[in-house]
């Protein structure tokens, strides 16, 4: 009686250090994904979001199964530890009086070897979840690094795209300098061209009235003018070409 209340009191001490154990990776887990950059606004691991949620989800699940799972047979030891010690007096009596001793032994055995094996197949299989866990939470991590390189090489490629702009846009902007500079003295050259048609029109004016008016009957030095051609001088026409060309140039 005492070897199985030892072997059960072993059994009911690695039960509840593995429960600390599984209680401490579900803390550091929990505290991982409270660290910047994992849940914050500006998270890398926010370019997968529904993704790493689900697997998120899926980790907090097998935690939840194996605490439930370890807290059950933890019941289950204490239930048989009081089972035991409270029927402790009358297992003696039974010992004590000879009565079916032998089988009661037995008895004792077979439960305490068949608890050892549920402990065992459970354990392993509480270990075998928390290696299972461990590795997917590097595999998460190993995820998570290659997200923030990608983030970091997009980040680093706009970058470069909204420098080259910026130089583009400076290049375009004295580029519109230079049209506006352009259209600007075509709009002066416009009003200079403007100007020397209406000086041309004038000097166009004055030379119909002046030949007009040297036409109409006046004497240039003959006798008896009237009736002939009258002619004009030749440094007249110099002069007023001369005045014509000065003008269009200006």
């Amino acid at each position: 009686m005492k070897q199985l209340e030892d072997k059960i009191q072993k059994l009911t001490k690695d039960l509840t250090d593995l429960q600390s154990t599984l209680r401490g990776m579900n803390e550091k887990f929990q505290e991982e994904m409270r660290k910047p950059g994992i849940n914050s606004g500006k998270a890398p691991a926010d370019a997968a979001q529904p993704e790493m949620k689900e697997t998120i989800h899926n980790i907090q699940t097998k935690l939840d199964q194996l605490d439930n799972r370890t807290q059950a047979h933890d019941k289950t030891l204490v239930s048989i530890n009081n089972h035991l010690v409270n029927g402790k007096g009358g297992g003696n009596d039974l010992d004590s009086a000879g009565v079916g001793g032998s089988r009661f032994n037995t008895l004792k055995e077979e439960i305490l070897r068949e608890l050892e094996h549920r402990v065992t197949l459970s354990c392993s299989a509480c270990q075998s979840g928390v290696e299972d866990l461990k590795l997917q939470q590097q595999q998460d991590r190993e995820r998570i690094l290659a997200l923030e390189k990608q983030i970091n090489a997009m980040d680093q490629r706009h970058r470069q795209t909204l420098d080259g702009l910026r130089r583009d846009l400076s290049r375009s902007q004295g580029c519109c300098d230079t049209v506006t500079n352009l259209s600007r003295r075509l709009n002066d050259m416009d009003r200079k061209i403007s100007s020397t048609s209406e000086a041309y029109d004038k000097l166009q004016d004055r030379l119909n009235r002046e030949l007009g008016g040297t036409g109409g009957g006046g004497n240039f030095g003959g006798i008896g003018g009237q009736g002939q051609v009258p002619i004009m001088p030749e440094d007249f026409f110099n002069d007023n070409l001369k005045d014509l060309e000065r003008r269009l140039n200006n």
